[in-house]
Parts: C-alpha cells; sequence; structure tokens
C-alpha cells in the first residue's frame, strides 16, 4: 500500500486560503495566481515561449521570479526588513514562495515596527507588485517609505468601508460632542548633562479621564526635539495597537507641529519624519494641536532626575505602574 507524504504547505491549501483573506477580490484572486505559480513574471512569461529577457527590472541582479519580485529582491527585502522586529523576517524571507505564503496566511502576533499588523501584509505584497509593474512597463520606481504608505492608507480605507452604516451610526452619536473627543498629550524631557531623556504620553477622553498612558527612560536622544517626537511616534504606537479612537494629540513644542507640517524642512528627522507618516495613515484622522502647557499625570518624566533610582530601575517601575491602567 503506497503511502503519501507530504512536506510543507499543501499547494490546494494556500489557493484554497486565498479568498479567505480579508481583502478586496482583486487582491484575493492576486494571491490565487501566486499560489497558482501563474503570476506573470518573466520567468513566467520565458516559460510559456515569450522571447524576453528574465533578469529583474527593479535590481539587474537576478532572474525575476515571484518569489524574487515580493520577497527577495532588494527593494522588496528593505520594506520587510523595515516592517519586521526580530526573527519574523527570516520567516518571511524564505526562498519558497509558498513558505512565504504558509507565513502570510497564519495568525502571527509577533510585534511590527511602524505600528503594521499581520493583517497588512497581503496590502503590502499587492503594492509592491503594483509597484513592480510601474516599474516594467513606465519605467517608475516608488521609494520603500511610500510604497508602505499607500498600502497602508489603501487598507484602512477599505477596512472603514466595511463598516456596517447602521453600526457606525449608533457608535459615533456621541462623537459630534467636541467635548467627549478621546484626546492624547505627549512630552519629552531631555536635559544636555544627562546619560538618560524620557518619554511620556497620556490619553483621556473629553472630561479628562484617564484611558491609558506611559512613562519611560530611555538613552539620551539627539536633540530636545528629537525627545519630542519621540514621545508623539510612541504615543501614535500604543493608540493604535490598542485600537484607541484617538483625533486629537496635542504637544506644547511649536517646532515638533512645524516639523510635522512640512517635513521636507527638517531633513535630519527624516526617519522618525517617515515613521509619523506612516503610523499617520495607519490611524483614523487626527489633529495635532499645540497647546500652551502639557500637564501629564504625576511621575511624568519631568520627575526623572528627583527619583533617586538607577535609569533603567526607573523605566520599569514607570512602565509598571502606567500600565496598570485600564485599557479601553
Amino acid at each position: 500500500m503506497k503511502t503519501e507524504i507530504d512536506y510543507g504547505p499543501n499547494l490546494n491549501d494556500l489557493k484554497a486560503k486565498a479568498w479567505d483573506l480579508q481583502v478586496p477580490p482583486k487582491i484575493k484572486h492576486f494571491f490565487w495566481h501566486i499560489a497558482s505559480g501563474s503570476l506573470l513574471v518573466l520567468v513566467q512569461l520565458a516559460s510559456w515561449g515569450v522571447n524576453c529577457d528574465t533578469v529583474c527590472k527593479r535590481c539587474d541582479l537576478e532572474e525575476e521570479s515571484i518569489n524574487h519580485t515580493l520577497f527577495e529582491c532588494p527593494l522588496s527585502r528593505q520594506i520587510w526588513e523595515r516592517i519586521f522586529d526580530g526573527s519574523d523576517t527570516d520567516k518571511l524571507l524564505s526562498g519558497s514562495i509558498y513558505s512565504n505564503l504558509d507565513f502570510i496566511y497564519g495568525k502571527s502576533l509577533t510585534p511590527m515596527a511602524l505600528g503594521v499588523t499581520h493583517s497588512s501584509i497581503p496590502w503590502l505584497v499587492w503594492f509592491l507588485w503594483k509597484d513592480r509593474n510601474k516599474k516594467v512597463f513606465q519605467g517608475l520606481q516608488s521609494e520603500p517609505i511610500d510604497i508602505i504608505i499607500h498600502a497602508l492608507r489603501e487598507q484602512l480605507w477599505w477596512e472603514e468601508a466595511q463598516i456596517d452604516p447602521r453600526i457606525d451610526s449608533v457608535m459615533t452619536d456621541s462623537s459630534h460632542d467636541p467635548e467627549l473627543l478621546i484626546h492624547s498629550q505627549v512630552d519629552g524631557w531631555w536635559k544636555a548633562t544627562e546619560t538618560h531623556s524620557g518619554l511620556g504620553w497620556w490619553c483621556g477622553d473629553g472630561e479628562n479621564q484617564t484611558l491609558v498612558m506611559g512613562a519611560r527612560c530611555q538613552r539620551r536622544s539627539a536633540s530636545p526635539l528629537h525627545s519630542e517626537l519621540e514621545a508623539l511616534l510612541w504615543a501614535m504606537e500604543c493608540i493604535l495597537s490598542r485600537r484607541i479612537n484617538c483625533r486629537r494629540f496635542e504637544t506644547d513644542s511649536a517646532e515638533l507641529l512645524s516639523m510635522v507640517q512640512a517635513p521636507e524642512e527638517w531633513p535630519a528627522f527624516s526617519t522618525l519624519l517617515d515613521e509619523f507618516q506612516v503610523l499617520s495613515v495607519s490611524l483614523p484622522p487626527f489633529t495635532l494641536s499645540k497647546v500652551p502647557s502639557v500637564s501629564l499625570p504625576p511621575f511624568t518624566l519631568s520627575k526623572v532626575p528627583s527619583v533617586s533610582l538607577p535609569p533603567f530601575t526607573l523605566s520599569k517601575v514607570l512602565l509598571d505602574y502606567y500600565y496598570q491602567i485600564p485599557f479601553l
């Protein structure tokens, strides 16, 4: 009696799972073509008898296979390495397209950078393919950060469009009252004579009832303004991960407000401002406004120097204290 043993992901299962993705039909169909091996990359066209150069047009280094295009091309790798923190980068950047699909269809809870979730991966793959087509047919190519921003923006718009308007109307009745809007205050602490700087943020409702907040010490940032921007990014990332509908962020730094309004005028902060752009399209629409002063609750980072604890101990104490507050 012959026994059949399967190694690795089952091809039929991978094709079937494409239709279970929470994405528009065109992206489901796209993933079915990936699993079927019928995506029209240059290697595939050559195998069908089309006379064409099979070298990847984006890197001019290797043949353009499906896996190379979406995961192994240097431009694609830049995106995945920017998104993933830790060992999951290696899991996704496998030499097998089928192993990569199996990972995408899974439910990994591994933290990712820039507030990206596992559900964003199919959108990033789709926009990588769109950018490949733009390079092949128009000779144009986007920067990795722009691909990430476009993918996350499209995902957010599509997911918002799937919400039942009847449910939305019930849930947002109180949102018309500005006093009830959820808002967040952010602040950074920095001193040239200290080896560490601090980040603090608070999020509450219109009646200033605390929903969640955080504070931490870290190795001193490059400048006071770096610490202000880092505090804002940390608040945005935490609020996004908890799906809090925060519509207003507040800062007492006029420079921070100017920076996000005209990022091209602040080249020294380009990496952090790229992160701000990515997080911005992942969150619901919000405003960033200047207030006369940010009044964070007790044990904020402005109090750090007066506490006689080692910085890293203090960081843990602060985090333990703040994260005991119930989340939404």
